[in-house]
């Protein structure tokens, strides 16, 4: 036997065990057991603010997980990503990425069967594009909002309005768009 060989069989070794241990644990989750001590699963209800098992709770989460730092251009059908001081469109699927990452994670912490079958599903394509799908619905924004104040002026450490001459630090919005990345204003209006 080969190297490729050895390696290539102990790849699927990996992955039949994660299988077994999936099909167990979905298995586990499944029956119930008998003198299972707290409440049946149908006494549970979830707190208002919790999320669903299905897309749209998918996709809320992963903004969750994602911070304040995606927005969704509609006209260029593109993510923009927060740099900082900026603004950028993603042009390295840094916003896929995250996604995977997201729902790689989703299989942490798993108690209910329903968060089983929920987390197979969005690690699967269809799964996978709605979150991306319904999270760029909730994240959209329109490219004339970026811009909208031609006497605003984004630098290193905050915005400068034109205008006035007053200084803010660095905020996250769309609303103050241009960036100048050379110059760092230290005037601060107060």
């Amino acid at each position: 036997m080969t190297v490729r060989h050895r390696k290539v069989s102990a790849h699927l070794k990996l992955v039949e065990n994660l299988d077994s241990e999936i099909t167990a644990l979905a298995e586990s989750l499944a029956t119930p057991t008998t003198g299972r001590k707290g409440p049946k699963d149908s006494d549970i209800l979830p707190p208002d603010d919790a999320f669903s098992f299905n897309d749209l709770g998918n996709a809320d989460r992963f903004l969750q997980f994602a911070g304040d730092d995606l927005l969704y251009c509609v006209e260029r059908k593109k993510w923009l990503v927060w740099q900082g001081t900026h603004w950028q469109f993603d042009e390295g699927d840094f916003v896929f990425e995250l996604a995977a990452e997201f729902t790689r994670s989703m299989f942490l912490g798993i108690i209910y069967k329903e968060q089983l079958q929920n987390a197979t599903r969005a690690n699967n394509a269809a799964g996978f594009n709605a979150i991306l799908n319904l999270a760029a619905r909730r994240k959209s924004v329109s490219i004339a909002r970026f811009d909208a104040d031609p006497y605003v002026v984004n630098c290193k450490n905050g915005t400068l309005d034109l205008r006035t001459g007053d200084f803010r630090r660095i905020c996250v919005s769309a609303d103050s768009g241009r960036s100048s990345q050379d110059r760092d204003i230290g005037k601060e209006s107060g």
